[in-house]
């Protein structure tokens, strides 16, 4: 079976879970023809993506988060997308043609709202599954955080305009759910790259990992008197000096190798990291910096082994590290259903 995948470009969290559909399909006989990214002038996509995929990628215009160095700007974000939606309409038209002329048996889609946007307006017959942990904010027994009811609101209806006319809506969850083929929803755990679900034997090193999608963060821990190492993944090149504090370019090989060894994590609350960490039994710092993030922590808390803050606080961490302890039952449940996925997409 032959399949177009289309990604949503913020984050690395879309790009690790293509990735890693793609592990799958490919180690099952099935071939990625086209892979289309939503780019935006605000985000570089990394470098890996396209090594990954090669020449089998197309990027195209697509909505995205304004720059900030910390917390996201959602209604500034939305008023600029707004303001600059001509371009959208070009994009809509290139997704259309591009799959109308494509050979692909099914699409997948990261998350991408102009693709629902799309098939909406065109009733492109070629089948479309969604994918995205955003897929389970529309099951009924989905917990978010109190309050929020005009983010909740706008979050549920993106995820919704993402999902016109899919055939099937898979959820990623840190926890489970039932399914409600009526709503043509299913819930499974996270899409986990094979790198990490084959990690054994974990040796901790005495590093922590942080991971900085808006880098303003760094300035936390720059001056704070550090007893540990600290190994910093940015977008951006930076140089530190506070000798404990070493910053790498985002090349996601590296980061993967440096989360299964780290001692523990410290990252904003995206839904992949935090994924990664909990399957790995990492203890976590979490600094969420809009509303998806905070149902992230809120959810991911329950693990037992997260703290959640507004700023990053190594000594409080510390503190922290001394009264935690892990637990398996995510990464047992991840590992228990990993091949469920397949059965949703192919069939």
């Amino acid at each position: 079976m032959k399949f177009i995948f289309v990604i949503q470009g913020e984050g690395r969290g879309h790009f690790s879970q293509a990735i890693a559909l793609q592990q799958k399909l490919q180690a099952n006989g099935h071939e990625i023809e086209q892979v289309f990214i939503g780019k935006s002038p605000f985000r570089t996509i990394p470098d890996y993506i396209s090594l990954f995929f090669k020449d089998k990628i197309q990027y195209f215009d697509s909505p995205n988060f304004l720059p900030t160095q910390r917390y996201t700007p959602l209604f500034s974000s939305i008023i600029y997308n707004l303001w600059h939606s001509k371009r959208f309409f070009t994009s809509i038209k290139f997704l259309k043609n591009a799959i109308n002329h494509s050979t692909a048996d099914k699409v997948i889609n990261f998350y991408e709202p102009l693709l629902g946007l799309t098939y909406k307006r065109y009733k492109i017959k070629k089948p479309m599954i969604c994918i995205a942990h955003q897929y389970a904010y529309l099951h009924k027994n989905y917990e978010f955080p109190q309050h929020f009811f005009v983010r909740k609101w706008l979050l549920k209806i993106l995820t919704q305009i993402s999902a016109f006319e899919a055939i099937r809506k898979i959820g990623l969850s840190f926890e489970p759910m039932s399914d409600l083929p009526d709503k043509h929803l299913y819930i499974t755990p996270p899409l986990l790259r094979q790198e990490i679900l084959n990690a054994q034997n974990i040796v901790c090193n005495t590093y922590y990992l942080i991971y900085l999608l808006n880098d303003g963060f760094l300035q936390d821990i720059e001056n704070q008197c550090l007893k540990t190492d600290i190994m910093v993944f940015s977008m951006q090149e930076k140089i530190s000096k506070n000798p404990c504090i070493h910053i790498r370019n985002m090349d996601n090989k590296n980061f993967i190798n440096a989360i299964i060894s780290a001692k523990a994590v410290v990252s904003t609350a995206g839904f992949e990291t935090v994924a990664e960490a909990m399957f790995l039994q990492k203890p976590l710092l979490l600094i969420p910096v809009n509303f998806e993030q905070q149902t992230n922590a809120f959810l991911a808390k329950k693990s037992g082994n997260v703290l959640v803050a507004k700023k990053i606080d190594i000594n409080e961490f510390e503190k922290f590290l001394q009264t935690t302890c892990p637990n398996d039952i995510f990464s047992q449940w991840v590992k228990q259903e990993e091949n469920r996925i397949l059965d949703l997409i192919l069939n």
